[in-house]
């Protein structure tokens, strides 16, 4: 089999075990710049490690208290902050918006049921979808970050087919075309 292969394993060099998470990993992220990584996880905090130079330089950055009260199962960098804010959305229902710097975080929304992924349109580093087990897609624009401002449209309603999973923009269609997994 080519996943046993010595020679191919040999390609990913050495690994790194990064210890501080107190749960369960569900979710990670590398920033643009392939130089920090963000993890969240079942202690319902978001971390950011510092991956630059190789794994024997690799040590956590922050960990951040996102407000979350369950699982967070989805976190992203948002594009073109210079990686100082993320979005995240977790078990009790609620999709978030952190400010890395100051620890701030925003309640953008609570859905009807918890949503299980992120994805940021690409090209557009203020909308992003979230895929929520009530079986909708939601369209955020985070230029309004309070619900009441402007509330998630639905993009997608799946509800008759089961709860969305997992979501993926097709790279080759400027943010047109995605796929949701259901």
């Amino acid at each position: 089999s080519v996943w046993r292969s010595p020679a191919l394993l040999s390609r990913f060099g050495r690994l790194a075990s990064l210890e501080g998470h107190r749960g369960c990993v569900n979710t990670l992220s590398w920033s643009a710049s392939g130089d920090l990584l963000l993890s969240g996880s079942d202690d319902c905090r978001a971390c950011i490690w510092s991956v630059g130079g190789g794994p024997e330089r690799t040590k956590l950055s922050t960990a951040i208290v996102t407000g979350h009260r369950r699982n967070i199962f989805s976190a992203n960098f948002v594009p073109e902050s210079g990686d100082r804010e993320i979005v995240t959305c977790a078990l009790d229902r609620q999709v978030r918006w952190v400010d890395v710097e100051s620890g701030a975080n925003t309640h953008l929304r609570t859905c009807r049921q918890f949503c299980s992924k992120i994805a940021f349109l690409p090209g557009s580093p203020s909308s992003f979808l979230t895929a929520g087990q009530d079986g909708k897609v939601c369209l955020y624009d985070l230029r309004q970050r309070t619900p009441t401002e402007c509330p998630p449209l639905t993009a997608v309603d799946l509800s008759e087919v089961g709860g969305c999973t997992a979501l993926a923009f097709d790279p080759t269609s400027d943010g047109l075309h995605f796929a949701v997994g259901c």
